[in-house]
């Protein structure tokens, strides 16, 4: 038989080896890498870092507004911009669709690594509708708007005729003026070539101007085709025969008067 000295003993044995297992079981388990820590930390280190600095906030938004004004010359030529006076809009090609894709997606990207906690109220504020607005561009992107080259709410012929009428932002002053003009105006003869090649592009799809619509802006092309006189006024201009010689205005009154009769007339009449 054994006594109870021998039992207890066992029993002791026992406790103790159990105890070192657990001990020993618990010392691994301490030693082996924990994945969710190590996950965890790599998260931490791959963070970016965001961006607190007024100076780059402002670069950005610099940035994306002369890129903006570069793809919308016209616009920029109203915001008293004149670098931009001998071009026109473009809004329908490949490229240009591209650019403005690059444009809005470079933007959001700098504008979503700036810290806006760091910055003061109407900074934040600022920065959040930029975000926004950029976000809502990048969608807009998926409407297929270049099948529609005008429409009820934007006009681009309309606006090389209030461009063209010396009665708007397009300075007419000096030879140089109407030479940018000149420009414009065989940008805009490249534009009615690229809306012409759209509409037809958006009858294939079935997106198309509503018929009202459409009679409405053929009445308006008609009436140009038919009385140019308004891209006659800056020569009326009292300021443009005060400034240029004679022979400077005899010039560019030859020259304004064959851009119109060759080059915006035959346009308007293409797009009719």
């Amino acid at each position: 038989m054994l006594s109870m000295d021998s039992i207890d003993t066992k029993q002791t044995m026992r406790l103790f080896s159990t105890s070192c297992l657990l001990f020993s079981s618990l010392v691994l388990s301490a030693c082996e890498p924990n994945p969710h820590q190590n996950s965890t930390q790599t998260e931490l280190d791959s963070a970016p870092t965001l961006v607190c600095s007024e100076q780059y906030f402002k670069q950005v938004m610099d940035d994306y507004h002369q890129g903006w004004l570069a793809l919308h010359p016209i616009t920029a030529t109203d915001y008293d911009e004149h670098g931009y006076n001998d071009r026109f809009d473009d809004g329908l090609s490949d490229d240009w669709l591209e650019q403005r894709h690059q444009l809005n997606n470079i933007a959001l990207e700098q504008a979503e690594d700036l810290d806006s906690g760091c910055y003061p109220t109407s900074l934040k504020i600022t920065l959040a509708e930029f975000i926004r607005a950029r976000q809502l561009d990048l969608v807009g992107e998926t409407f297929p708007e270049r099948l529609l080259p005008f429409s009820q709410f934007y006009s681009p012929y309309a606006d090389f005729i209030r461009l063209g009428s010396a009665d708007s932002a397009q300075p007419f002053n000096r030879l140089e003026d109407f030479s940018q003009f000149a420009k414009r105006a065989k940008g805009f003869s490249a534009w009615v070539d690229l809306a012409i090649a759209r509409m037809k592009e958006g009858m294939d799809s079935q997106v198309t101007l509503p018929r009202l619509l459409a009679e409405r802006a053929l009445s308006q092309l008609q009436s140009i085709i038919e009385k140019p006189d308004i891209f006659m006024q800056p020569l009326m201009k009292q300021q443009v025969s005060q400034t240029l010689s004679d022979p400077e205005l005899a010039k560019v009154t030859l020259s304004h008067s064959k851009l119109v009769s060759e080059t915006i007339v035959p346009a308007f009449k293409r797009l009719a």
